[in-house]
C-alpha cells in the first residue's frame, strides 16, 4: 500500500518538476533502508539475548 502511494506521489512529481520525482524516490528508498536496518537491528537484539540467556552457566 505504502508503494503504491509512494510510487504515485513520485510519479506525479516527477512530471511536473522532472528533478522532484528523482528527489522522492531517493527518499522512498533512504526511508525504507532506514526502516530495515531499525527492525532487523532489533530483532538480532532480541534473538542475541535469548541465546546469551539460554547459554549462561
Amino acid at each position: 500500500m505504502a508503494s503504491i502511494t509512494g510510487g504515485s506521489i513520485c510519479l506525479a512529481l516527477g512530471v511536473s518538476t522532472g528533478i522532484g520525482g528523482v528527489v522522492c524516490v531517493a527518499a522512498i528508498v533512504g526511508t525504507g533502508a532506514w526502516a530495515g536496518t531499525t527492525v532487523g537491528g532489533e530483532g538480532g537484539e532480541i534473538g542475541g539475548n535469548m541465546l546469551y540467556e539460554k547459554t549462561l552457566p
